[in-house]
């Protein structure tokens, strides 16, 4: 920008050199003082800038279930508090399907779960750990007659719970 006092000559008069540009004719910048730089705000010209990146990440553990021949009359989140007899279990970056298990039926589930799991996640999630495991879990069905009436209930797990969806009366007798 040119100086306002000498009009950009550099000198006031015919002998004089301007003071207020130092006779260059051009003004300084009030904010730099002519060296073309702006101190920074954050640092104050320091040079040194402490910066970090916040990242979140989330952990979630995604789960199939399959039951083989579910017809006892549970539920299937009935089931799925309680253990059972471990038959199998695989822990690896990626688990393969299982073959030759003695009942088709699973081997089919098995190879069918695992592709479904890749095919969900493995393009928007980073898969870290894999888990597959085989279970057989005791259901015990418990049929009663009470007042003429007849009733079931079934003892399921190794936890031995218990499942009395129509027990006939709740005021005088508990089951354990």
């Amino acid at each position: 920008k040119q100086c306002w006092v000498c009009n950009g000559s550099g000198r006031r008069g015919e002998e004089e050199n301007c003071s207020r540009c130092n006779s260059t004719g051009r003004d300084s910048c009030s904010e730099c003082h002519g060296q073309g730089t702006k101190e920074c705000e954050t640092c104050e010209g320091k040079q040194q800038l402490l910066a970090y990146i916040e990242l979140k990440v989330e952990w979630t553990s995604h789960v199939e279930d399959f039951l083989l021949q579910q017809t006892s009359g549970l539920q299937a989140d009935q089931l799925s508090t309680v253990t059972g007899k471990q038959l199998f279990q695989n822990n690896q970056y990626l688990v393969y399907p299982v073959l030759g298990f003695p009942d088709p039926a699973i081997s089919q589930a098995s190879q069918r779960l695992v592709g479904e799991h890749q095919a969900k996640y493995a393009a928007t999630s980073r898969i870290l750990q894999q888990r597959q495991t085989i279970e057989l879990i005791p259901i015990t069905k418990v049929n009663y007659k009470w007042k003429g009436d007849s009733h079931v209930y079934y003892v399921y797990g190794n936890e031995h719970q218990v499942s009395a969806d129509n027990y006939p009366a709740t005021c005088c007798c508990v089951i354990l």
